[in-house]
């Protein structure tokens, strides 16, 4: 099972869109939107055989507007609640490796570039390549 590149609008921040009624939390309408284009994007474009239940890497090239200060951690959990949401995977936990770079201004073409992927196996299931760790009272002993 290969992985997915697609191109989405580019993600809104979770800096501003979240209010709250009591204990209940509303997200924006753009946050909205943003979540249905992605899910009708991830329809059009899954590969057939795709397995949700597997462990994932995400791959993301932000390509802004402007050269105007953006933190880019901001626009990554928009990405990954959307992909919940169309049942890329079942839950975001299931993300185990993420990359996310700044792009090139686009003015006219804000986006986001993801490729999703999923891993052979989790970097932490791997035992080959961490050492052991020595119990604490020889790594004191001099």
């Amino acid at each position: 099972m290969n992985g997915r590149r697609l191109i989405l609008p580019f993600p809104p921040t979770l800096n501003h869109n979240v209010s709250r009624n009591g204990k209940r939390y509303f997200h924006d309408k753009d946050y909205d939107a943003f979540i249905q284009a992605v899910g009708m994007i991830w329809r059009v474009n899954k590969p057939k055989e795709w397995d949700p239940s597997r462990r994932f890497g995400v791959n993301v090239l932000l390509v802004y507007n402007s050269r105007r200060r953006y933190d880019v951690d901001n626009r990554v959990k928009p990405i990954l609640d959307a992909f919940t949401k169309a049942g890329v995977w079942i839950d975001d936990s299931q993300v185990d490796s993420i990359y996310v770079e700044r792009g090139e201004i686009d003015k006219d073409e804000p986006r986001a570039e993801v490729t999703v992927f999923p891993l052979r196996q989790s970097t932490f299931e791997r035992k080959s390549g961490f050492r052991e760790m020595k119990e604490p009272k020889q790594c004191l002993k001099r």
